[in-house]
């Protein structure tokens, strides 16, 4: 007999964010939450703006089984609520905005929520740091209208150091594997 499992669902921020249905920051006139667990800089967003989630506070001495006795306890007060309001300081209170599709599954074929819910690894290493940090490095990412680039300290990756930089990479070449498709 199959007895499917589901272990671990990953997705972008975003993405996790619509998928756990637990709380995140949103940056204005965008309909994205990003689960965010510092809060930037002059962010007053409302309903967004909850203090810092600091990691070793909240998991110290919790286990799995604790989490999910917490969100499933959490997400009973959350789905009570009766009216807008209450459900706004609930959600707040929480971090739970809505239940999760996986809520849905046998206990029996899924690791736990939220438990089951891993970090975007995919994505942070390969794609999302690299490209980040080359841009703010070459000073080539988009900034808000309040920010000035000629300001950005970091941005050292711009002109003869670009030019000697990917020199130096062309001249190594040759001593790159194949495999790393040079």
């Amino acid at each position: 007999m199959t007895h499917l499992f589901l272990a671990s669902v990953t997705a972008d921020g975003p993405g996790m964010a619509t998928l756990n249905g637990l709380k995140g920051r949103n940056k204005v006139g965008s309909s994205h939450y990003y689960p965010a667990r510092l809060k930037p800089n002059n962010y007053t967003i409302a309903e967004c703006d909850h203090p810092d989630v600091h990691l070793g506070e909240l998991l110290e001495g919790f286990d799995s089984e604790d989490a999910a006795t917490r969100y499933e306890s959490n997400l009973r007060l959350v789905s009570a609520a009766t009216t807008k309001r209450q459900y706004e300081l609930l959600r707040l209170q929480t971090g739970i905005c809505k239940p999760t599709i996986f809520s849905g599954l046998p206990p029996g074929h899924i690791l736990g929520v939220p438990t089951c819910f891993g970090l975007d690894f995919m994505h942070a290493p390969a794609l999302n740091l690299p490209d980040l940090l080359l841009c703010l490095f070459r000073g080539l990412i988009g900034c808000e209208k309040t920010d000035s680039k000629p300001t950005w300290d970091w941005a050292v990756l711009v002109g003869e150091i670009w030019d000697h930089h990917g020199q130096a990479v062309v001249d190594l070449t040759r001593w790159i594997p194949g495999s790393f498709d040079r």
